[in-house]
């Protein structure tokens, strides 16, 4: 890695340790974590390839404690930050058709609703994905709840992009709860995808906040799902997936993973003899972060 490829100096520095020190990205977060310095996977793999580096006062703490695990001398990471930057969200983004299995079907079906992205007018700060399971171990329900912020003046709508395992009978069915109305759909069968056109009960100003809280009934189906996933097309401040079992199907094994730039880093997560696993993930993105369990 080089200058010219547009790393900074501690993104040089930072790989150089990790390279030297033989441990990947998924042991450097638990050795944090431990260390009560949390910085999520993703987080460590922005800072490795210069598309970010720590500012906020816990991540410069973090990075203390870097240089202590990775074995280095004191001030061997720090040194080579730059100067605290203006605060705010990075502008980097990816069009969240790239972060789907079918990136064609996916544009093809918001392009059907008058979209450009699905983000046209609004993204989500902030997002809470819960899914829950009956005893037979079949999702039933998933709930999101979401903040949103206006990149235009009266922002109003924008489309959500639900894919699926697998589909027996019938498309997911959105249910509005609160701050949002549904709009049209569109379902391509052949990718187990629907793409849903959400409105504001209002619209924002630019700049502004709304909230916005609806179901996503799913149809039965013989077979069980596996994994609970958000795409993310830019930083969002947290996303919080929380996925519910019934205590009669409790899956056997569970595990986190996070997509950046088509690289996919995982760890297993142990539920400690509970019926759910959650996931938080703090100012992550672009990319797809998730959960996933096997029967």
């Amino acid at each position: 890695m080089t200058e010219q490829d547009g790393a900074s100096a501690f993104a040089e520095a930072f790989d150089s340790a990790v390279r030297a020190r033989g441990v990947s990205l998924t042991w450097l977060h638990r050795r944090l974590t431990e260390l009560a310095t949390p910085v999520s996977v993703a987080t460590l793999s922005y800072w490795r390839s210069g598309r970010s580096e720590p500012e906020r006062k816990t991540s410069l703490a973090a990075v203390a404690v870097l240089e202590e695990v990775l074995g280095l001398d004191g001030s061997s990471l720090s040194r080579h930050l730059r100067p605290v930057r203006r605060p705010g969200p990075p502008g980097r983004a990816v069009p969240i058709e790239d972060l789907t299995a079918d990136p064609d079907a996916t544009r093809r079906a918001l392009g059907a609703l008058g979209f450009e992205t699905a983000h046209d007018e609004l993204v989500e700060y902030a997002v809470m994905l819960t899914l829950d399971h009956d005893e037979t171990g079949r999702a039933t329900r998933m709930t999101v709840l979401t903040r949103y912020r206006a990149l235009v003046e009266g922002a109003r709508r924008l489309a959500t992009v639900v894919t699926l395992d697998h589909r027996d009978d019938g498309p997911p069915v959105f249910e509005p709860k609160g701050g949002v109305e549904v709009g049209r759909s569109v379902v391509d069968d052949d990718q187990l995808l629907t793409v849903a056109e959400l409105l504001l009960e209002r619209p924002v100003e630019r700049g502004g906040d709304a909230f916005g809280h609806y179901d996503v009934v799913l149809s039965p189906s013989e077979r069980r799902d596996g994994s609970l996933a958000y795409y993310a097309p830019r930083r969002v401040g947290q996303s919080i997936l929380w996925a519910r079992f019934h205590p009669d199907a409790v899956p056997r094994s569970f595990e986190a993973f996070e997509v950046v730039d088509g690289e996919e880093l995982s760890e297993p997560v142990d539920i400690g003899g509970g019926r759910s696993l959650h996931r938080v993930a703090s100012q992550f993105g672009p990319g797809t972060v998730g959960v996933r369990w096997t029967w």
